[in-house]
């Protein structure tokens, strides 16, 4: 089994700091600015810290749909895609604060730029909140036919959709404030970093695929699964976008802004992965879920030479490593990972995912993935089906469904 190594020199550390050095970079001591004697000042500092914010969600915007334009398969594609849409939710907020925050001078107002950014509310309200809710921030249960939904409703279209809307509410902010900084389009990756990230994402020989999202993608026979190892395969789901976070960061090797974005995606995955293998740790507990190990406890309905003992000790086992490792801080993943920050500096967010100790959490995940797959080939056999997750198969070719909805296809 590979390690997870990530790119010294490009975003991340991996010899970085505890908990409370994450903590002390984001609630490290404020800009000693005299906000009684010199208002504007302050106004002007706020200001231009949240014009950087959604200069960094625009350009995550762009840097995020270069690398899904890069990818060979749909599943690739979506994978990674899905994260814009934690983008587009702090995006609006972000613009929402700095709209507030600039006063408007006649005959420019606020309501052109409330209205685009509610119109942009209501549409991600309505169509794509649950990507974020359910299938990246958290791996929720959802139902086959609303999951089937969510997962194909993602298209590139729509994540140009919204940067342009942003783009539109911010040159009107920037028109009644002329100090704010103009946003460019992030600069794409060069030919020769393409060619590697292109390589480092073939096609590849026909895999058994047991994770969920292969039930909506043209990626070789899949499988669909009852009770606890449906569960398992939302685990084997997460796993995979691990793996593919893993082998673009060292694609993008030595390019700072893109490994970030990796390093990024890698957190909020490994913390989805622990949630739904081990134990829900949302801090809303309307929101937990059952973990495929409480529900291997449960076993409900299950026939006694079902049981799965074996695989609930090697779980448990792993879970108590995993505890004593102190890895599940959220900290840095409520702050610039699941959600961008409003508040914080996004120096201070920066200089939080240079100091997180990367090599620390790939390791747990790595230790996770070995316990989960031991777990599934100690189990009953409705279990092992998901440790052959991604055996070869011989003699097969792969045929996609034209009715299949693309990544790439124009939204209708």
């Amino acid at each position: 089994m590979r390690d997870h190594q990530f790119d010294r020199q490009s975003g991340s550390n991996l010899t970085g700091a505890s908990a409370s050095g994450i903590k002390a970079a984001l609630y490290g001591s404020a800009p000693d600015v005299d906000c009684s004697r010199n208002t504007r000042r302050w106004a002007m500092v706020t200001t231009q810290a949240l014009a950087e914010k959604v200069r960094y969600v625009v350009q995550s915007l762009d840097r995020t749909r270069e690398l899904t334009s890069l990818m060979i398969t749909d599943l690739q594609k979506r994978s990674i895609g899905k994260s814009a849409f934690v983008l587009i939710e702090s995006g609006i907020a972000v613009l929402r604060r700095l709209n507030n925050l600039v006063i408007p001078t006649p005959p420019l107002s606020k309501s052109g730029v409330k209205d685009i950014l509610n119109l942009a509310s209501a549409d991600y309200e309505k169509n794509f909140a649950r990507l974020r809710d359910k299938m990246h921030a958290h791996r929720q249960v959802m139902p086959m036919l609303e999951e089937l939904a969510a997962w194909t409703s993602m298209h590139d279209d729509y994540v140009q959709y919204f940067r342009a809307e942003f783009m539109s509410a911010y040159e009107r902010i920037r028109a009644r404030e002329s100090g704010l900084p103009k946003i460019k389009a992030a600069k794409p990756l060069n030919d020769r970093i393409r060619e590697r990230v292109r390589a480092s994402s073939p096609m590849g020989e026909p895999q058994l695929n047991a994770s969920k999202h292969a039930l909506y993608s043209q990626s070789g026979p899949a499988v669909m699964l009852n009770g606890p190892a449906n569960r398992g395969q939302e685990v084997l789901d997460t796993f995979d976008v691990l793996d593919l976070c893993v082998t673009l960061n060292q694609a993008v090797k030595g390019i700072e802004w893109y490994a970030r974005l990796t390093v990024v995606l890698f957190l909020v995955e490994a913390f989805a992965m622990f949630d739904a293998l081990y134990n829900d740790e949302n801090p809303d507990p309307a929101l937990r879920e059952l973990s495929f190990l409480e529900a291997l406890r449960q076993d409900a309905g299950l026939p006694p030479d079902a049981k799965s003992d074996a695989a609930i000790r090697i779980l448990e086992n792993a879970q108590v490593q995993i505890d004593a490792k102190g890895v599940r801080d959220r900290t840095l993943r409520n702050h610039i990972g699941a959600h961008v920050d409003v508040d914080q500096p996004l120096s201070s967010l920066v200089a939080a995912i240079e100091s997180y100790d990367w090599l620390r959490l790939a390791n747990a995940v790595a230790s996770s993935k070995q316990s989960f797959r031991q777990a599934c080939e100690a189990g009953p056999l409705y279990l092992r089906l998901l440790a052959r997750h991604k055996a070869p198969l011989r003699g097969i070719t792969i045929g996609g469904s034209p009715d299949a909805p693309s990544y790439d296809d124009v939204a209708r």
